[in-house]
């Protein structure tokens, strides 16, 4: 039989942990109570009155709706869960699997050419998992996390899972399989649930196995929302009915039929998996006139916006994702992604590993301010890059000058390398010289903050130094020995062209139509050019020993900058000499 999770927030504090019947009944209870009477009495000398603050359904949807800036980093937060839930561990035999689709549906009537009309709903985002999933009558509660001190993980399936939902759509469901089929659960996120008096994000648990005195899935579907209580979720399946038959009256039977394809997909198609996690997002909006789109309902528009965003997470996700490992099949509509997005660009590709300090000043004790117990390992990859380079320097459609060649920054974090920001001209803030063109030629700098030591935004938008109590030190220290590393690598390539730096971009230039020569590998099991590197502090600032820096060259690092000959270096030499005469 199916069980009933009412998330209804309840002021008996054990009710997630009682039986199906004990969690309807406390379910009620709160309706009666809450509900039908919001002007109850809230004092707390009241006797009756109970210990939690009811909160404004309405006002938190609101709240979720305003947190993301663009529509990519909506569709992020829920691929990072997915990207967690498929990476969780090395598990022997387990292939981790993230999967981006249309939900699609063929409808009845046939076009011009007699093939079946098609109805373009939304978008889904599913993967597997080797470990139980939290199951949805926690994942769902507001404010929940499963990942408070998970350190090397991006994603939150929960607080992130909401936020993202509402913001993308009025109407979203999630499916779950988690542990057989005979244990699929379904949450709903709909801005149509929320009230006044309190947020509501029901969850349901079904079973999926079929066997002999097992009832189908559909049936038990049915019986569970054709009861009065669930009549207002009931309503939004009946909405996502309509919506799957290109626009037609509520139908709850289509809106069941249409779930019931879903978790057949996740428990057939997933045969292998016990863990399977899904969100469908139903009329999904797009940036600015997402408004609109979900007044006009138009199967058309949705179909352009779904392709839209499809397209945009194929160029977009590969930049993303710096650790994605090698046995991950990660599939965006018909495409299966590879994650060499920087090895394919970068021209001199290199690593570096600088210790960081989070809580002690860099200039306090320099010689052993790496050995301080809030030190930590920070990865940076730096190169040239070989398309960035080839961007024009005047805007098409305005004509005017654009600087694009500088140095850029790019901070990744946690254990995914999930890009957080990027800085298009870092110079000033890795306090390196802004006049002219120097660190330009398209200098690439990475900060790879794998063990998720930087404080990031509960959105992760930005890096948020001002989280910590000594936020401003920690800032200051990882742009000091980040800039540090920067300027040595630049002038150490620049010098071999005799610091000419128009030859240093010719040289870097040369290598935008030549193609990476074999297929390559992950960012951890790649052998990059590195270098020896002995650190002094001279006057306010922490500079490279050039004396004591030794290069050793990685046989992954395939694009390489060296001087053609030494007549090069004679033809550097007498024009600076004529300049001087």
């Amino acid at each position: 039989m199916a069980e009933v999770l009412d998330l209804t927030i309840s002021d008996d504090e054990d009710a997630t942990e009682s039986s199906p019947q004990n969690i309807a009944a406390v379910s009620v209870k709160n309706e009666s109570s809450f509900r039908s009477n919001p002007t109850i009495s809230r004092f707390n000398n009241d006797q009756d009155a109970p210990k939690v603050t009811i909160v404004n359904g309405k006002g938190f949807w609101k709240s979720w709706t305003r947190s993301f800036k663009t529509t990519l980093l909506k569709l992020l937060d829920l691929i990072d869960n997915a990207v967690d839930g498929a990476t969780l561990e090395e598990t022997s035999g387990f292939t981790g699997r993230v999967e981006i689709y249309p939900d699609v549906y063929e409808q009845s009537t046939t076009n011009r050419r007699g093939k079946k009309c098609t109805s373009t709903t939304g978008l889904c985002i599913r993967n597997n998992s080797p470990k139980k999933i939290v199951p949805l009558s926690e994942a769902l509660k507001v404010h929940h996390t499963t990942k408070v001190d998970a350190a090397g993980e991006i994603g939150e399936n929960g607080i992130g899972l909401k936020q993202a939902c509402a913001a993308l759509a009025d109407l979203s469901f999630v499916l779950v399989k988690n542990g057989s089929n005979a244990n699929v659960e379904l949450g709903i996120v709909a801005k149509s649930l929320q009230r006044e008096d309190g947020p509501y994000l029901p969850a349901f648990q079904f079973s999926n196995e079929i066997g002999e005195g097992q009832s189908p899935l559909r049936d038990q579907m049915v019986s569970v929302f054709s009861q009065p209580r669930h009549d207002d979720v009931a309503q939004c399946i009946a909405k996502y009915g309509a919506d799957l038959s290109g626009g037609g009256d509520p139908s709850l039977a289509a809106g069941i039929d249409g779930l019931c394809e879903h978790f057949d997909s996740i428990c057939h198609e997933f045969y292998d998996n016990d863990y399977v996690f899904e969100v469908l997002l139903n009329r999904i909006r797009h940036d600015q006139d997402g408004e609109g789109l979900v007044r006009r309902a138009l199967d058309a528009q949705q179909k352009i916006t779904v392709k839209q965003l499809i397209k945009e997470l194929q160029m977009e996700i590969p930049k993303t994702y710096l650790h994605i490992p090698e046995s991950l099949k990660f599939i965006v509509g018909k495409e299966e992604l590879t994650f060499q997005y920087w090895q394919e660009r970068l021209v001199e590709f290199s690593t570096f590993t600088v210790k960081v300090g989070s809580t002690i000043p860099w200039k306090q004790n320099f010689e052993v301010s790496d050995q301080h117990p809030d030190a930590y390992n920070v990865r940076l990859f730096v190169g040239f890059d070989r398309h960035r380079i080839a961007d024009p320097d005047i805007e098409a459609d305005t004509g005017e000058k654009r600087e694009n060649k500088n140095a850029s920054l790019y901070f990744y974090s946690r254990q995914s390398g999930r890009l957080i920001k990027s800085e298009p001209d870092a110079r000033h803030m890795l306090g390196l010289t802004t006049s002219s063109s120097m660190y330009a030629s398209a200098l690439t700098i990475i900060i790879d903050d794998i063990g998720g030591n930087l404080p990031l935004s509960p959105t992760k938008q930005e890096i948020a130094f001002g989280l910590e109590n000594r936020g401003a030190v920690h800032e200051e220290n990882l742009f000091a020995w980040v800039g540090s590393v920067i300027k040595f690598y630049y002038n150490y390539h620049l010098k071999k062209f005799n610091n000419q730096k128009k030859i240093l971009s010719a040289k870097v230039s040369q290598y935008i139509d030549i193609n990476l020569p074999s297929q390559g590998k992950s960012y951890d099991k790649s052998d990059f050019t590195t270098f020896k590197l002995a650190f002094e502090q001279y006057r306010n600032t922490i500079r490279v020993n050039t004396k004591l820096t030794k290069e050793i060259i990685g046989s992954d690092t395939y694009f390489r900058l060296m001087p053609d000959s030494k007549s090069d270096n004679l033809k550097g030499e007498q024009k600076k000499r004529s300049r001087r005469s």
